[in-house]
């Protein structure tokens, strides 16, 4: 698996990847976006010169599997979200990707906290964090996914607790 900045050219791959239903979190997997709405969110990316998303390819074959993206960046925290192919799941490659993308995010950005959230009915979302050293915090929330709205459990990882890991 590799994480590189997410290009124009992506968007097809993107699209494809949640048209195909295969995604579920927060952010461009679970909302119903055009090509073009996808296009138009990768522009506006560009345009700021600030990396958010990163697309997570196979390196096998170079497919595009995945995105990892910063949602939100408020004082010294910020709020991420993830998807990966369906087929792909619970292989590893998120797991590598989100430890990658937390290292570069804690050591590019100022900021001292990554949050995630994860619907109480994913598992495996649930797994993914705390195998990569966030912890549950006491805030849940409600999240628009599906049309819908779910409970969600909100997840934090410090930057002293990513430094005790090993990981940077």
């Amino acid at each position: 698996m590799r994480l590189r900045s997410i290009e124009r050219y992506d968007a097809v791959d993107l699209f494809i990847l949640t048209e195909a239903g295969e995604t579920t979190g927060q952010g461009i997997g679970s909302m119903n976006y055009t090509a073009d709405d996808i296009l138009s969110l990768i522009d506006a990316e560009l345009k700021s010169g600030q990396m958010r998303s990163a697309v997570i390819e196979r390196l096998s074959d170079d497919a595009l599997i995945g995105i990892i993206s910063v949602n939100a960046h408020t004082y010294d925290c910020v709020d991420i979200a993830y998807f990966m192919k369906a087929e792909l799941r619970r292989q590893g490659y998120m797991r590598e990707a989100l430890q990658a993308y937390c290292a570069y995010v804690f050591s590019r950005c100022a900021v001292s906290r990554i949050i995630a959230q994860y619907r109480t009915d994913n598992e495996a979302s649930a797994a993914l964090l705390r195998s990569c050293g966030f912890r549950k915090t006491d805030i849940t929330q409600l999240l628009m996914n599906d049309y819908k709205y779910h409970e969600a459990i909100t997840c934090c990882l410090t930057k002293d607790e990513f430094k005790i890991g090993g990981i940077i």
